[in-house]
């Protein structure tokens, strides 16, 4: 009975065209909510469980994962510092919610495609996947994001200077947190 409930409510809500709009709010604010979280793995790894319960629930496609992955790579890369800290709970994050590094390939390079003239998120996403990915198929789904920053930064040696002085300085802010030895 359970069961059929829970069909019924979900052939519903696609039905009335509810699901949608419910499901488009619960994406971006489980990116908000996540990113909010960066360093905090239990906590980071709690909401992301929590909003993908929620999600299915709200009749949310099979996909959720990729779809939420698209919308936490342009939170992530609005609201987060570049820093070893949110290196490594971006590579937590990957593992955690089982993506290969193909797929966050993927998914990366749709957000940038859907925010075109953002150049921070694609310099962000870029300095990323170079630190966070390991397989080099993964790296090589970045060319694309590669040729728009290289038109926006007017060459790609530029572009890799760019990306250069983004490690340097989260290097910098992460001596500097450390305090003095």
């Amino acid at each position: 009975a359970f069961v059929s409930y829970l069909a019924l409510k979900k052939v519903s809500g696609i039905a009335f065209g509810k699901l949608g709009v419910k499901a488009d709010e619960l994406y971006q604010q489980a990116a908000a909510d996540i990113t909010y979280h960066v360093g905090d793995y239990e906590e980071m790894e709690a909401t992301y469980k929590d909003y993908k319960k929620k999600l299915w629930f709200n009749g949310a496609p099979s996909y959720i994962n990729s779809e939420l992955l698209k919308r936490l790579a342009v939170a992530y890369c609005t609201k987060v510092s570049i820093t070893p800290k949110s290196v490594s709970s971006l590579a937590y994050l990957l593992t955690m919610m089982k993506i290969s590094d193909d797929e966050a390939a993927e998914s990366f390079v749709t957000a940038c495609r859907e925010n075109p003239n953002s150049m921070a998120i694609a310099s962000k996403v870029l300095f990323y996947s170079e630190h966070v990915f390991t397989e080099k198929s993964a790296k090589k789904k970045m060319s694309p994001l590669i040729k728009q920053l290289s038109e926006m930064f007017n060459g790609v040696d530029e572009v890799m200077r760019q990306q250069k002085e983004m490690a340097e300085s989260a290097y910098r802010d992460a001596v500097a947190e450390a305090g003095p030895g």
